[in-house]
């Protein structure tokens, strides 16, 4: 009797070793698709966020010209905004 309850308990520790080694090959396979997806989330925050300090200071060089000659900003500003509508940039 004692050799049939050896041999279920065999069978059943082999069927949990089993399920632990493929659970752990599941979250080892989405540990490295995790840590590659936040990679490139990090690479697309630095992007965005050089982009916007580009841009600010264009605003920044934008609004010391104004300060200094606002007619000749307004006719600059005016004429991009006209070349954009019209599909030429």
């Amino acid at each position: 009797m004692s050799a049939i309850i050896n041999q279920v308990a065999n069978g059943i520790g082999g069927i949990a070793t089993s399920i632990s080694s493929a659970f752990d090959m599941i979250v080892y396979e989405l540990g490295k698709f995790v840590r590659r997806f936040m990679h490139y989330i990090k690479v697309a925050f630095e992007y965005i966020y050089r982009y916007l300090k580009l841009a600010s200071s264009y605003v920044q060089t934008l609004y010391n010209n104004f300060m200094k000659d606002p007619i000749g900003v307004l006719q600059f500003t005016g004429s991009l905004l006209i070349l954009v509508n019209g599909g030429a940039l």
